[in-house]
């Protein structure tokens, strides 16, 4: 697994919490409940040292980083569009190829993954 494929699985992991929390409508209860156990970088990869401090992120704090977020980048994460098709994000977002598609979604991933990290700092 490599350092790409490490962050999409936290971003994944974080997206999926936060849209089981979101259709149960644990929204009204977000300052008690906690949604996320952050994957030990150290089990994933040996040769990096942990960068996670905190395990812990709340359903209002991920909306508020994916506000953050700037547009296509946050449309990208929201939509879910790095688990769709390379030929989906160039068709919905106007792109030329499908590398452009890729570096759109590998860029989002990346931003989506450093937001995610400062927060747990």
């Amino acid at each position: 697994m490599n350092l790409f494929e490490y962050k999409l699985s936290v971003v994944r992991q974080v997206m999926d919490k936060y849209e089981v929390a979101e259709e149960a409508k644990f929204i009204s209860g977000l300052s008690k409940g906690s949604m996320v156990n952050a994957l030990s970088r150290k089990k994933k990869l040996p040769n990096k040292e942990a960068k996670f401090t905190r395990y812990v992120i709340y359903t209002v704090d991920v909306e508020r980083i994916i506000d953050m977020m700037e547009e296509p980048y946050r449309t990208v994460i929201k939509k879910r569009y790095y688990d769709a098709s390379l030929d989906t994000v160039k068709k919905d977002f106007g792109l030329q190829n499908k590398r452009e598609a890729y570096f759109l979604v590998k860029k989002s991933v990346n931003k989506f993954y450093d937001l995610l990290e400062n927060y747990w700092k």
